[in-house]
């Protein structure tokens, strides 16, 4: 048998006493909640993504940077020449035209533009010389 209150008054206080422990526990607030975590979630992965993409960004940024450093210091850029130049206009209408000083047409001093043209002109003086 289980011993039940049979007061009424006993209930009386038993819900005042039970709702006004609810007024006084504070409210659940939405940062609380379930879809609250998953919304800073969301933020701090997204801040992380962010964050992630501009160091990697300037990594490469950087890493172009010694890249041309190291290339000018080893003098593979020395011929390149960026912005006006100085050539006439003979030599601006056709830069493949590489005459010797005896007027012949020499392959291998062929005017190659670029960031590899001096390797590529090496390449080609070796292959021409060797034959």
């Amino acid at each position: 048998m289980t011993s039940v209150p049979r007061d009424p008054a006993f209930w009386k206080r038993f819900s005042y006493a039970v709702h006004m422990d609810e007024e006084k526990a504070p409210e659940v607030q939405q940062s609380d909640s379930w879809l609250g975590r998953q919304q800073r979630k969301r933020s701090r992965r997204a801040s992380y993504i962010c964050c992630a993409f501009w160091i990697f960004f300037l990594l490469f940024i950087a890493g172009v940077v010694a890249v041309v450093i190291w290339l000018l210091k080893s003098g593979v850029l020395k011929n390149v020449k960026i912005g006006g130049s100085s050539e006439t206009a003979d030599q601006a209408a056709d830069p493949n035209s590489a005459v010797s000083s005896s007027g012949k047409r020499d392959v291998g001093d062929l005017v190659v533009e670029g960031v590899l043209g001096e390797a590529a002109s090496r390449l080609l003086r070796l292959r021409y010389r060797g034959s």
